[in-house]
């Protein structure tokens, strides 16, 4: 089976669209639900914060530095589950963006040029 010059074109363009689709997709995905890494450090800011400024705060009870170790602990694992939350929604939006365009494209190109040689057959006869 030979390839004639615009199906190589169109090969070539189908194996960049995987690639750009695929790194587009991903990112999409992965910060659909917000920015991850952003509220971990949030997280974790406002704990040394609070550990740092206790003293200002007239409370009965202190923030000791196991308070602080156990609300880093808490952002670390809320940061690794919301890590593999937006991982997964990133592969999928990964795949889909790169493997779905591709045969609507193929489609919508031959079906396209489908339509051009049947409007140009009718102005022949």
């Amino acid at each position: 089976m030979q390839l004639n010059g615009w199906q190589r074109i169109g090969v070539v363009v189908s194996i960049a669209w995987v690639i750009g689709g695929a790194i587009w997709g991903y990112n999409i995905g992965y910060y659909e639900g917000g920015d991850v890494d952003r509220g971990f450090e949030q997280c974790r800011g406002g704990a040394q914060n609070w550990y740092q400024n206790q003293n200002q705060y007239q409370e009965t009870r202190r923030y000791t530095t196991n308070d602080l170790i156990k609300d880093l602990e808490k952002c670390g694992s809320e940061y690794r589950k919301a890590h593999k939350d937006a991982m997964s929604t990133g592969w999928l939006y990964a795949a889909l963006l790169a493997l779905l365009p591709i045969p609507l494209g193929w489609l919508a190109v031959y079906k396209s040029i489908a339509l051009l040689n049947w409007i140009r057959e009718g102005f022949r006869t």
